[in-house]
């Protein structure tokens, strides 16, 4: 038995069995989903050989990299995220005053998909930093 080197790999490799097992569970509605399935077996069956192959790039990284590596990453990431959240507050309120302004229903849509993200944007976030306090 090999032993995992990428657990990214792998993690992709049990999520595209998984998305297979559902296409073909709705393989009745149309033959879309048997050409979809064989795809994401095909992508799972690579993705699994390169989980046993060689160690993925961020294991690596993470092997070589010291403190000031990780600290470095950390501010860009936190940077990032702040960045994103605050071009996807302005957008979901821009989208929403020009509802208000136009009465267009796709600017509704795009104001509450925006929203939604947030909302999706804030749980993740505080999920991720329950799992550290936790964990570390």
């Amino acid at each position: 038995m090999k032993k995992i080197k990428s657990k990214k790999h792998a993690a992709l490799a049990v999520l595209c069995l998984g998305l297979a097992g559902l296409c073909l569970a709705l393989q009745a509605a149309g033959p879309r989903y048997l050409l979809s399935a064989l795809l994401l077996l095909a992508l799972a069956a690579v993705n699994g050989l390169r989980a046993l192959a060689r160690p993925g790039m961020l294991e690596e990284a993470a092997r070589y990299a010291d403190e000031r590596d990780r600290l470095l990453a950390l501010q860009a990431s936190r940077t990032a995220l702040r960045l994103l959240n605050g071009l996807l507050t302005a957008g979901c309120f821009a989208a929403l005053v020009l509802y208000g302004a136009l009465r267009r229903p796709e600017l509704l849509a795009v104001g509450l998909t925006l929203c939604a993200v947030l909302v999706l944007l804030f749980v993740l976030l505080l999920a991720a930093e329950c799992w550290h306090e936790r964990r570390g």
